[in-house]
């Protein structure tokens, strides 16, 4: 069972995820109030690149063009 606070909603945008000046192609799949999830498309060594500790960049633009 999904125990979330607010609900979620799914859609599909191609995203630029950056961590440590390093871009990493993706896409956004579901986005709430409390967070987002996202996959990233392109190579990555995960345990260098994405640790909890970092701080990464999410650059979208929505279907009506805004970045």
């Amino acid at each position: 069972m999904d125990r979330r606070h607010t609900e979620r909603t799914a859609f599909s945008l191609d995203a630029k995820i950056i961590s440590e000046e390093e871009t990493h192609h993706g896409k956004i799949e579901n986005i709430s109030e409390d967070g987002m999830e996202y996959m990233i498309t392109s190579f990555i060594q995960a345990s260098k690149d994405f640790t909890p500790e970092k701080r990464i960049e999410l650059n979208f633009k929505t279907q009506s063009g805004e970045t």
